[in-house]
């Protein structure tokens, strides 16, 4: 008999749970600074609840034993990325914002296995440009530079 909670559901229930959690700490900020998190903690949590149902769903129409059990490959590879991502924020704080980033985003396009020097290149420098433009510019904020530089 096949699992109706698979890795997919408990990844939706832990996003919910999240959600829930992150809502209530956002009581605490000033009323109007509540409304923009809490937009998000809302679609967050709405889509978290759609992955749970639509797997459930998914998972009580197929009878096949092939998908019930964890995908090794699979999960790895989405545990690297976490770790890259970890990787990434730690950076941030030694090297600075837009170097991390930019590294950032062209390690990750690797990893996904994007190789084409036009995207790669493309990409990073419409990304560093707009949030530089975005952030510096627009919003006059000052992003970590790093203790390096």
């Amino acid at each position: 008999m096949k699992k109706l909670i698979t890795l997919d559901a408990w990844i939706g229930i832990a996003l919910m749970i999240f959600s829930v959690f992150f809502w209530v700490l956002s009581g605490k900020f000033p009323e109007e600074a509540q409304l923009f998190p809490r937009f998000f903690l809302i679609a967050n949590f709405a889509l978290s609840a759609l992955l749970v149902i639509n797997t459930v769903r998914h998972n009580s129409k197929q009878e096949t034993e092939a998908h019930s059990s964890i995908n090794w490959q699979e999960l790895a590879l989405i545990i690297e990325a976490y770790l890259g991502i970890m990787a990434y924020i730690i950076c941030i704080n030694f090297v600075g914002f837009y170097a991390s980033t930019t590294v950032f985003l062209l390690a990750f396009m690797l990893f996904l296995n994007v190789r084409k020097p036009l995207v790669l290149v493309g990409v990073t420098a419409g990304m560093d440009a707009f949030l530089y433009l975005l952030f510096t510019i627009g919003l006059k904020l000052s992003l970590p530079a790093g203790m390096l530089f």
